[in-house]
Order: C-alpha cells, then sequence, then structure tokens
C-alpha cells in the first residue's frame, strides 16, 4: 500500500523537499540517530501527506484496482467506488481508473 501511495507522489510531480544529510564527523556517524533528525523525516512526510484530496483520489484508485488486472477479461471482476471532491461534484472510479 505504501508503496502505492509512494509511487502516486512521485507520479504527481513537483519540487519534494528532500532531506539533507546533517554535517557528521566519524565519531558522530557512529553514535544513535539524533532524536531531531527523526523529527525532520516525520516532518517531511506528514507534510507530503498533507493533502485529503490527493489521499482520497489516490485511495479511491488503490481500491478499487483490480486484485488480478490480467484476468479482468475471464472473471468479470467490477470495483467501482465515488467520491466526493472538494468542490462537491462527485467522481467515479471502476477498476482503478477515474471516469
Amino acid at each position: 500500500m505504501l508503496d502505492n501511495l509512494a509511487t502516486e507522489l512521485l507520479s504527481r510531480g513537483g519540487a519534494p523537499r528532500c532531506l539533507i544529510d546533517p554535517p557528521l564527523t566519524p565519531e558522530l556517524a557512529q553514535g544513535p540517530i539524533p532524536a531531531g533528525y527523526v523529527g525532520e523525516v516525520k516532518k517531511l512526510l506528514l507534510e507530503a501527506l498533507d493533502d485529503d484530496q490527493m489521499l482520497a483520489e489516490w485511495f479511491a484508485q488503490f481500491m478499487t484496482a483490480p486484485k488480478y488486472p490480467m484476468l479482468v477479461d475471464e472473471t468479470g471482476e467490477q470495483r467501482s467506488a465515488m467520491l466526493r471532491d472538494a468542490d462537491g461534484s462527485i467522481s467515479h472510479y471502476d477498476n482503478g481508473l477515474k471516469r
């Protein structure tokens, strides 16, 4: 699931903020990871996820994608969802695709 979300985030383009390694001395490189650095990682991840509309669209696509896409013609599998957009309109998703 996270792999799919990461792919979606990357596919949307833009210039995401990057995590920059702190300057390390050989002594610091062998010690425990500082809590502040872990906090910075968490902050970057939360910023990337702070878009409810993007998460809703991704989730609708992810949850309606066929489990076995190569067998859809044989199984007739149909997965669908509706999503209320920020402007109040309704989007429809069928088998992982927005109509």
